[in-house]
C-alpha cells in the first residue's frame, strides 16, 4: 500500500518543528517579567521614573501616574535597577517604590523602598541594581 501526503505520520514531525522554531522569546524558560511599580497616591507627584530595561538601558518615563506600574521582560542575566524622582504635596504620607518579578521555580522576589513625604520637597529613591 502507498503512503499519501495525507497520511498524518508524514506531516506531523515536520509540523511540530515548525510550532516550536515559531515560540517568542517572552515564552523562553529562563525569562522573567518585571513590574516596577509607585505607590504614591495621595502623598506626592512623580516628575520621573528611570529603569533599567534587563539590558542595562536605562528608559525614562516622564510624569507618570502617582500609581504607575511598567512592566518589562528581563532574561536571565539581565538587570533590574531603578529611580525615582518626586516631590510631596500639600498632604505628607507613606510612598512605596518597589521591583518585583518570578523566578524561574514559581517565587515571587523583589526589592522596595519606602518613605514619608514631607509638603514640596523633591525626593529621589532609588532600587539597586541586581542581575536576575
Amino acid at each position: 500500500m502507498r503512503r499519501t501526503m495525507l497520511n498524518p505520520r508524514t506531516w506531523l514531525a515536520p509540523l511540530s518543528l515548525v510550532a516550536i522554531a515559531g515560540c517568542s522569546e517572552i515564552a523562553d524558560v529562563g525569562g522573567h517579567i518585571v513590574t516596577y511599580r509607585v505607590n504614591m497616591a495621595g502623598t506626592g507627584t512623580v516628575d520621573s521614573v528611570l529603569y533599567d530595561n534587563g539590558t542595562g538601558t536605562f528608559v525614562k518615563v516622564t510624569a507618570p501616574s502617582a500609581s504607575a506600574s511598567i512592566t518589562v521582560t528581563v532574561k536571565n542575566g539581565g538587570s533590574v535597577e531603578a529611580h525615582i524622582y518626586a516631590r510631596g504635596t500639600a498632604t505628607p504620607g507613606a510612598a512605596k517604590f518597589a521591583a518585583l518579578w518570578m523566578t524561574s521555580t514559581g517565587i515571587i522576589e523583589g526589592d522596595s523602598v519606602m518613605w514619608t513625604t514631607a509638603t514640596a520637597t523633591p525626593v529621589q529613591q532609588n532600587i539597586a541594581k541586581r542581575v536576575i
